[in-house]
């Protein structure tokens, strides 16, 4: 039976780290910011990019849920999924990061900077997930997920309500 788990989570792990180079490149190949260079791209779309945020962001959503999920039903150890968190911290920082640097016009940077207060929110899931993984069937610790799980999806409405 072990040996089934562990193709499980070799193939969940794998599985992941792929969707979310997929999804690196596709953004990339959309928004280019480049480091330490003096030519900009400017982006006109701000509807586009935030949802285009959005859908990179539902994603890494789920893909947490999932290796969550497997980890609490012990089909990946703890080791396998602070490596898959951190993979999606790292992504998120990458949607932060590039939402911060997008400079929208002023009809936009309420709604940006929303959607970016819900990606730290989710960060912070992630990181304190990390930290906390053998901690993670402590009620306290489900609580304060749960409270930033809120968090984030009340900065998504705030987000969407603040478009012009």
């Amino acid at each position: 039976m072990a040996k089934g788990r562990g193709k499980f989570s070799k193939r969940g792990i794998i599985l992941t780290v792929v969707i979310l180079a997929v999804i690196t490149a596709a953004s990339f190949v959309v928004y280019v910011v480049p480091q330490n260079s003096g030519v900009v791209f400017v982006t006109t779309d701000y509807a586009a990019q935030l949802d285009s945020t959005a859908n990179i962001h539902s994603t890494l959503q789920a893909s947490f849920q999932e290796q969550y999920d497997m980890m609490l039903e012990g089909h990946i150890t703890t080791d396998e999924y602070v490596q898959a968190a951190q993979v999606l911290s790292d992504q998120t920082v990458e949607q932060i990061s590039m939402l911060a640097t997008s400079s929208p016009p002023s009809e936009w940077s309420e709604s940006y900077s929303a959607y970016t207060e819900s990606l730290r929110a989710f960060n912070s899931i992630l990181r304190e997930s990390i930290i906390l993984v053998d901690d993670m069937q402590n009620a306290e610790t489900l609580n304060r997920i749960e409270r930033l799980n809120s968090t984030i999806h009340d900065y998504i409405e705030i987000s969407m309500f603040a478009r012009p």
